[in-house]
């Protein structure tokens, strides 16, 4: 399914992702505003920009994340209008999509800013070009309302430029500026689901179970999990060597396995937050009703927990703000999860390779935690293979889950296919008006 991004926008409602979008920036204002009154423990959540030497920011990853799912459709929209001036604008503006995305996550202009490059060198010049390229783009959309968003996303991206411009160089990112953009990466990504849902640019898979599952079929066959381990496991190597060195030889907070907000947490947090998803996936194929899913998504709820723990240390934060054992606060979730991995394990059973993981990923993470109950005080430096057996469990729950998908989906494939795919249109209906 070359149209992949498209139809996969094309499974959300925008008025949906907007509420959603809207209701996660309210849930960051009222929080940051909480750090500012003088609760400390929500100081992970202040609206503050990421500095590639020092943090990952909640709210960049946030911002980045939206911006790398409208570089996605873009790309899509640009592969459907191939040839063509549309095409091209659509694929520029995902270019920068996904620039911008990533250095917003990693946070490269404020650490350019800290040593000394002006703004008007490390971000004028590249928000000079985005901006042409998304007011094209804007320009090539056929729906009015798409149009808009866009407009008012490049708005409030500027407005947040000029307060980033305002405190260059200084250590914290205006609040203000951080909420426009997120705002305007919100808008964006509307706009392109709007955009997405006009019927020429692509074919038209039917709603329902059906075109769902043809869709999550195609998204899933993408994920190759040779591949995907080899990746993972390189990615843990490297945080592994950065982390013992951070502890013995010259240190440096964001490669510390043992801190929040830094690559080691982020990639353990996303780990975590892949099983989720993969967890939520087979919940879906496999079973009709909720009632039925309820274990696949108390397990995917778990991990979307302990993923944002993860990478914000909750548990130690309301340690430190009540005085009672941080561990306690997380033992109401483990013993909902520990439920939910055993009814899922005999769920997959018949899967032996799926089973195997699952009971590795579960091993790994009892071991870690031994390791942090029993050697991290008296010998320091265990920190870093305790933190790096969470990394291993949360791969191999995320691993686990999608194996035991994988062939669930490539049996309905054919059939949910034959039955959600209508005719394409004419090829001369697939380009967007010029």
């Amino acid at each position: 399914m070359s149209d992949l991004g498209l139809q996969i926008a094309r499974r959300f409602q925008p008025r949906h992702v907007l509420i959603a979008c809207g209701a996660v920036l309210a849930l960051f204002l009222v929080l940051d505003f909480g750090d500012a009154q003088g609760f400390s423990s929500l100081r992970f959540f202040d609206l503050n920009d990421s500095e590639v030497s020092d943090r990952i920011s909640l709210s960049s990853m946030v911002i980045g994340a939206l911006l790398l799912c409208a570089s996605g459709i873009a790309f899509s929209t640009a592969a459907a209008a191939r040839g063509t001036r549309a095409g091209f604008w659509f694929k520029a503006a995902a270019i920068l999509f996904a620039l911008f995305g990533v250095e917003e996550i990693l946070g490269i202009h404020s650490w350019a800013n800290q040593h000394g490059v002006s703004w008007n060198v490390s971000y004028l010049p590249f928000l000079v070009v985005a901006v042409l390229a998304w007011a094209e783009m804007a320009r090539h959309m056929e729906s009015r309302q798409a149009r808009l968003l866009s407009v008012l996303g490049i708005g409030a991206f500027l407005g947040s430029a000029m307060f980033d411009a305002a405190r260059a160089g200084d250590g914290h990112a205006y609040a203000v500026g951080e909420m426009l953009q997120m705002v305007a990466a919100s808008l964006f990504l509307v706009s392109l689901m709007v955009h997405a849902h006009d019927p020429r640019l692509a074919r038209t898979v039917e709603p329902g179970r059906s075109g769902d599952l043809t869709v999550l079929a195609a998204f899933v066959d993408r994920l190759d999990p040779v591949k995907l381990a080899i990746g993972a496991a390189v990615c843990v190597f490297a945080l592994g060597v950065m982390g013992s060195i951070s502890h013995s030889v010259d240190y440096m907070r964001v490669f510390d396995v043992n801190k929040e907000q830094n690559y080691a947490s982020v990639f353990s947090g996303l780990a975590l937050w892949a099983a989720a998803l993969m967890a939520a996936f087979n919940g879906f194929v496999r079973h009709e009703s909720l009632r039925a899913r309820r274990w696949w998504l108390a397990l995917a709820c778990v991990f979307l927990y302990l993923g944002l723990d993860e990478m914000t240390a909750l548990h130690e934060e309301l340690q430190h703000a009540t005085g009672i054992w941080g561990q306690t606060f997380l033992m109401p979730v483990v013993v909902v999860g520990v439920a939910a991995w055993y009814m899922i394990l005999k769920e997959i059973r018949s899967n032996d390779l799926a089973t195997l993981l699952l009971l590795a990923g579960a091993a790994s993470w009892v071991v870690s935690q031994g390791i942090d109950l029993k050697l991290n005080e008296p010998a320091p430096w265990t920190m870093v293979p305790e933190e790096l057996g969470e990394m291993a469990g949360s791969l191999l729950f995320a691993f686990s889950l999608l194996v035991a998908l994988r062939p669930l989906l490539a049996d309905s494939l054919p059939a949910a296919e034959r039955a959600a795919v209508r005719p394409a249109p004419p090829k001369s209906e697939l380009l967007p008006a010029q």
